[in-house]
C-alpha cells in the first residue's frame, strides 16, 4: 500500500506539473498574442497620425490658407473699388500686406468690417477656417492644436509673406506651429516653424486696372497672355 501511495503521489505530482506547464505555456502564448495585437494597434495609430501630419502640410493647411486668402483678395478689390467710387478718383491700398494681415485676422480693416469675409453666413477669417481642421481631426480621433508665441489657437501674422514665383500665381505663406496627438496623448507630433503656402491663381480675379481706373466698376477677369518673358505686374510690397 505504501508503494502504491508513493506511486500515486508521484503520478499526481507529474500530472500537476504537466498541467502547470500547459497553463504557463498558454498564458505566455496569450500574452504574446496580446502584445502583438497591442503593437499592431500602436502601429496603426502611428501610421494614421503620421499620414494626418503629412496631409496637414501638403493639403489641409494650404487649403485653409488659400480659402481665407482668396476672400481677402476679393475683399481688397471691392474695398479699392468702393473707395474709388466714394472719392471720385482711383484709390489703391498703399500697403497690401498690412491689409492682408488685418483682414485675415479679424475680417476688419482699420476697424471697418469687410463684408466679403462674412458671405453666406460664413466666416472666412483664418481663425475660423483653421477650426475646420480641428473638427476634421476630432472626427478621426485626433487632437489638433496650433499655437504661436501669442498663445494657443493663434497664428503669428508677422510671418506672413506674399510673393510671386511667376506672374500668374500668388503665394501666401505663413509659419505654423501645431501639435497632433492621439486622444490618450501617448503619441504626439509637435511641429514647429512649418512654412505653409496657399497658392492663388491670378486669372481667378478681376483686373484692378479696369475695376478701379480705366472703366470704374468694369468686371474684367485677368487673362493670361500667350506671350512669354513678361515681368511681374503685381507688387504686394
Amino acid at each position: 500500500m505504501d508503494r502504491l501511495n508513493k506511486k500515486g503521489v508521484v503520478f499526481t505530482f507529474i500530472t500537476i506539473l504537466l498541467i502547470s506547464i500547459l497553463i504557463i505555456a498558454f498564458l505566455i502564448n496569450l500574452e504574446s498574442r496580446i502584445t502583438q495585437s497591442d503593437i499592431r494597434t500602436e502601429n496603426v495609430k502611428v501610421d494614421t497620425l503620421n499620414s494626418f501630419v503629412k496631409n496637414l502640410n501638403s493639403t489641409f493647411i494650404p487649403s485653409v490658407l488659400k480659402v481665407s486668402s482668396n476672400q481677402v483678395i476679393i475683399s481688397l478689390l471691392d474695398y479699392e473699388h468702393n473707395k474709388t467710387k466714394l472719392q471720385g478718383s482711383p484709390f489703391y491700398i498703399t500697403d497690401s500686406t498690412d491689409y492682408f494681415k488685418q483682414v485675415l485676422d479679424t475680417g476688419n480693416y482699420n476697424g471697418e468690417k469687410q463684408q466679403d469675409m462674412f458671405q453666406n453666413l460664413r466666416d472666412y477669417t483664418l481663425f475660423n477656417t483653421s477650426s475646420q481642421i480641428k473638427l476634421l481631426a476630432s472626427q478621426q480621433g485626433i487632437n489638433f492644436t496650433y499655437y504661436s508665441n501669442l498663445g494657443q489657437d493663434t497664428i503669428d501674422l508677422s510671418t506672413l509673406r506674399i510673393t510671386q514665383q511667376d506672374p500668374w500665381h500668388i503665394y501666401i505663406t505663413l509659419r505654423f506651429n501645431y501639435i497632433v496627438e492621439d486622444q490618450s496623448s501617448k503619441l504626439r507630433w509637435d511641429i514647429k516653424n512649418a512654412d505653409i503656402s496657399g497658392i492663388l491663381n491670378v486669372e481667378d480675379y478681376r483686373d484692378p486696372i479696369y475695376l478701379i481706373q480705366t472703366i470704374p466698376g468694369a468686371s474684367v477677369k485677368i487673362i493670361k497672355t500667350p506671350y512669354q518673358n513678361f515681368t511681374n505686374i503685381i507688387d504686394f510690397n
